[in-house]
């Protein structure tokens, strides 16, 4: 890369008309599109643009680009504290939480005067009508990181917890947790508000954990643990696992599969097994310390006091707030949470261990990591041939191709299931019950797969379809299982050992179903399966005039012209006049 030597008067030279700033900006955003940091050219710029203050907007502008470029010095962190002096009280409060984040990205590295930030909530404070919930909350969290309180923004929390509780809905309060992905303040006060308002009344007392008041087998719980680990909120997890715990008989093998996939995100057994032993090893060690000290004391104030020590040991490293959202949260959880927690898992997990082959099926349908999907396959092809529906076979087929796609590799475990899946396909009566639905899942997927048993299904395949289209009394079957048969026809072309001619006939009886936006396809693969000049192909004549007729693109119809030349078409004059 050029080496850049820019001196303060080359800088200032980009800065010599109305859009200086700007023409500045556009430097550093392309800096870190260069991925290009470097710094002599940074302390440049902000010194210069410093002693600027009379576009304080483009100033903003200037300072997030450098904040994305991971650049702070006391020039930045003064031109922070300039915009907000100069422009905080005109600001728009759904402004504040973007401004929040530059200055907490500043204090990482240089101290900002509180007053700053008191000039920033003030906004927020005096807009209580105007203030997003996520604002109020995010502004709270923002200050808590730099030990600072506001007593009008405590009570706006307090005032929109209360009405998280009495007036949001369920599905409301789902929602509201979903549009808190990617914000760019911590809301893990908000997150505690809600997880709140769906606790059990007096579980806090009963239990070591928060219990849900939520019925475990709806889908309602379901939104509520997905979107709790899409935001990596480790405390409303441990809530919902907790609550399955207590209400395990009512959790069906399909439903507990997929808790045990969103939990196992964030969760693993033998983490919660080795924080609880450690703990457990404080607890003793803090007990035998105060035996040898105290010895007069007595046994349950011994006790009581060691776990509240150990409990104490394993708090201090983080706060409780980001303890919600750490990975390694069970380090700072107490013995007895740990305790609650390492038995709901394996509750959980007895049921998914004795669910049913198809519930495995569902349950791989509802997949989103091939790492899971491994710990169900087993219990799939180590099953009876009858143990699982057909009907399911294309859906399963779907989401590990698409899983595994989305992770660009496919594990062999997963290889070794397809086989097995394209192994009970390979019957006539499997195809011939299957539903269009299917059917159509199933053509998605055959040509992705590369198996030998593909080969046996195509045949099937290709019967279904032309019985379907023969015997079918409704029109719009007809019509649909003729279209798709072209894209049937397009594998079986690929595969060299499946005869598609019998399906290529078919099609041309039925021809006046073809959609015209297929005809082009249609034909081709005619043309490339050899499949010309014979009774059938002298049907389409009438649907290629159509679909030139109505098409307004030139290069469309003239390859249209071309194929019903190999088919031996000869188009009327008409036609060719209209085109």
């Amino acid at each position: 890369m050029t080496r850049l030597c820019l001196r303060q008067s080359h800088v200032g030279c980009f800065s010599a008309n109305r859009r200086g700033s700007r023409n500045i900006e556009t430097i550093v955003r392309a800096l870190a599109r260069l991925k290009y940091r470097n710094v002599a050219l940074l302390q440049l710029i902000a010194d210069h643009v410093k002693r600027r203050s009379d576009q304080p907007r483009a100033c903003y502008a200037l300072l997030k680009a450098l904040i994305d470029l991971k650049y702070v010095d006391r020039n930045v962190a003064q031109m922070a504290s300039d915009f907000v002096c100069a422009t905080a009280p005109f600001m728009h409060v759904n402004e504040i939480p973007e401004l929040l984040g530059v200055l907490l990205a500043i204090h990482t590295q240089l101290p900002i005067d509180s007053s700053i930030y008191q000039a920033v909530t003030r906004v927020v404070s005096r807009n209580q009508e105007h203030a997003d919930w996520k604002v109020v909350f995010g502004v709270k969290a923002a200050l808590e990181t730099v030990n600072m309180r506001d007593t009008y923004l405590d009570e706006m929390c307090k005032r929109l917890s209360v009405q998280c509780c009495t007036d949001l809905s369920t599905e409301s309060k789902i929602e509201l947790l979903r549009s808190c992905k990617n914000y760019p303040l911590p809301l893990v006060c908000l997150y505690d508000a809600v997880l709140s308002s769906f606790q059990k009344a007096g579980s806090g007392k009963e239990h070591a954990v928060c219990i849900l008041a939520a019925p475990v087998n709806t889908k309602a719980f379901m939104d509520l643990i997905s979107v709790f680990s899409d935001l990596g909120y480790v405390k409303g997890l441990c809530a919902c696992l907790a609550t399955i715990g207590l209400n395990a008989t009512s959790i069906e093998g399909e439903l507990a599969i997929k808790y045990q996939e969103l939990l196992m995100r964030h969760f693993d057994y033998q983490d919660l097994l080795l924080a609880y032993e450690k703990t457990n090893a404080e607890v003793e060690y803090v007990e035998k310390l105060r035996a040898r000290t105290e010895p007069a004391q007595s046994d349950a104030s011994m006790k009581a006091e060691a776990e509240s020590s150990a409990d104490r040991l394993a708090i201090r490293p983080i706060q409780a707030a980001s303890s919600a959202m750490t990975k390694h949260f069970e380090r700072y959880l107490s013995g007895e949470t740990l305790a609650t927690l390492m038995d709901s898992w394996k509750r959980l997990d007895h049921i998914c261990t004795n669910a049913s082959p198809l519930e495995c099926a569902l349950g791989i349908c509802r997949a989103t990591s091939t790492k899971y999907v491994c710990r169900l396959v087993s219990r799939i092809i180590g099953a009876p041939c009858d143990a699982l529906e057909p009907e399911i076979i294309p859906a399963v087929l779907r989401r590990t191709l698409t899983i595994s796609q989305v992770e660009g590799r496919t594990p062999e475990t997963i290889i070794k299931l397809h086989a097995h899946l394209l192994g009970l396909l390979t019957h006539r009566p499997s195809i011939q019950n299957l539903s269009m639905k299917a059917c159509t899942s199933l053509i998605s997927v055959l040509e992705s797969i590369e198996h030998p048993c593909v080969e046996k299904v195509l045949p099937l395949m290709v019967e279904c379809y032309v019985d379907r289209m023969n015997s079918s009394e409704d029109i719009m079957d007809v019509r649909r299982c003729c279209n798709e048969s072209i894209s049937l026809m397009g594998i079986c072309i690929k595969r060299k050992a499946v005869d598609a001619r019998r399906l290529a006939a078919c099609i041309c009886l039925h021809a006046r179903h073809v959609e015209l936006d297929r005809v082009q396809q249609l034909l081709s693969l005619l043309v490339e399966l050899g499949f010309v000049k014979n009774k059938y192909t002298n049907l389409l004549e009438p649907l290629v005039e159509k679909a030139i007729t109505l098409d307004s693109d030139m290069s469309r119809v003239l390859q249209l012209e071309e194929y019903g030349k190999h088919l031996g078409f000869v188009f009327t004059q008409e036609i060719k006049n209209e085109v």
